[in-house]
């Protein structure tokens, strides 16, 4: 039996604690229940000069450092209300983020709702990457949080915090907030190796393909000295690149491409689907009508971004172990 230490425990048992009082919704509005404030450094640091102060007043009787403990003891209350209130009714909403490929960086998108009143020096973030923002009246912004998943499907954010100590620093007042976000992360694009692919019985795919005498770019090459000058790129020239030779590619077949899940049987399922979303983008970038086919999804021909977008989406969230019917899309 695996031990569990102290503070793998008690990290748990936050956890735990902050899911129940603090679940995850779509539309979060922090009220007292979830904020949570505590003196910072400089709050404990002013509340032990407070002390002295009133030790030195009552041992020497000075009405002078005795009104001076009354006076910084009113500030603390008075910033105490303030800091509380710069969180307090502040309403977030989940917001979808733009969909990355596994090893990007990208982010987790959460709408701030100013509630009738300005706000400021809001820290927002993960543990160790902290933001500020200011909102100002009813003023609405959507944040981003970075993030950097390390596997491929949609991504839940996890709890971020919130925190401001508006407007002296005395007092610190936070919430770890959960909300609904999430993005898609799609496999990462690898070209499938020439010897790879095995072509359908009913393929009547194109592809483009490197030629000798071609009428499309296929890809640029530094430059050698002997070669001829009359493939030289020259707007890479003259926007001051190193100089490139063009290397020119025609497109071969009829313009129809189905990409087929069982194209490469016996593949690492992950490797496999990452060439499959190379070749998907690839068919894509070149206007070429494709039809991606899953065990649990078999599109119809299609060209459009929509259609690009919703081949990526199913190799996003391919299961091995899914065994649903095929679903004609």
């Amino acid at each position: 039996m695996q031990m569990v230490g102290p503070r793998n425990f008690f990290r748990a048992s936050w956890n735990n604690w902050l899911a129940r009082r603090i679940p995850s919704q779509a539309t979060l509005t922090l009220n007292q229940r979830r904020l949570f404030i505590f003196p910072s450094p400089a709050g404990l640091a002013f509340l032990a000069l407070q002390l002295l102060l009133l030790l030195v007043a009552i041992n020497y009787q000075n009405n002078l450092i005795y009104g001076l403990v009354f006076l910084f003891g009113t500030m603390l209350v008075v910033t105490i209300h303030l800091t509380f209130m710069n969180l307090h009714g502040l309403t977030l909403r989940a917001a979808e983020g733009d969909p990355i490929f596994l090893g990007d960086r990208g982010s987790v998108r959460v709408g701030f709702v100013s509630a009738q009143r300005s706000r400021w020096s809001i820290g927002y973030g993960w543990q160790g990457a902290e933001q500020r923002t200011e909102l100002a009246g009813l003023d609405r912004k959507t944040l981003e949080l970075p993030i950097a998943p390390d596997r491929r499907g949609r991504f839940k954010a996890p709890r971020f915090y919130l925190e401001t100590r508006y407007p002296f620093g005395l007092v610190c007042c936070w919430s770890w907030v959960e909300l609904t976000s999430s993005i898609l992360v799609y496999p990462t694009p690898k070209a499938p190796p020439s010897n790879a692919h095995t072509t359908p019985d009913d393929a009547d795919g194109a592809y483009f393909r490197r030629a000798a005498v071609g009428d499309e770019l296929w890809e640029l090459k530094p430059y050698e000295q002997g070669e001829s000058l009359k493939h030289l790129h020259w707007p890479s020239v003259a926007k001051g690149f190193d100089p490139s030779i063009k290397v020119m590619g025609e497109s071969v077949g009829t313009g129809r491409n189905s990409i087929d899940f069982d194209d490469y049987p016996g593949v690492d399922i992950e490797l496999r689907l990452s060439w499959l979303c190379f070749r998907v983008l690839e068919a894509s970038s070149s206007g070429q009508a494709f039809a991606l086919k899953l065990p649990t999804i078999e599109q119809t021909m299609g060209s459009s971004v929509a259609h690009r977008d919703e081949a990526l989406a199913a190799l996003s969230l391919f299961r091995a172990d899914d065994n649903d019917a095929v679903v004609s899309s």
